[in-house]
């Protein structure tokens, strides 16, 4: 629960691998739990940029098997910014991911 520094290290990942998903991905969830909505939309949106211009989702990690598929990344991700983008008293919605 220390998004600060998870935003901290996320976004020098992102700096190294800047088309790598994973990043993007959790400094969205970080942003979305510092109530940053604008920074959450950016970087979701990021995450589905790279995951849509590299069709095979990969981790960058070869010993790291992913439980989902790419279809449901994107899902999830579009869900979310149909949350964030939806107003006020969405948020925490987003952030449990329902």
């Amino acid at each position: 629960n220390d998004y600060p520094n998870m935003v901290k290290y996320f976004r020098q990942a992102a700096y190294v691998r800047q088309n790598l998903w994973i990043p993007h991905f959790y400094l969205a969830k970080a942003y979305s739990a510092l109530d940053q909505r604008p920074l959450a939309i950016q970087e979701y949106s990021l995450t589905l940029k790279c995951v849509k211009k590299n069709e095979r989702l990969d981790s960058g990690l070869s010993y790291f098997p992913l439980p989902f598929s790419t279809a449901d990344l994107i899902h999830l991700c579009q869900h979310r910014l149909s949350r964030l983008r939806g107003g006020e008293g969405q948020l925490e919605a987003a952030m449990r991911g329902d």
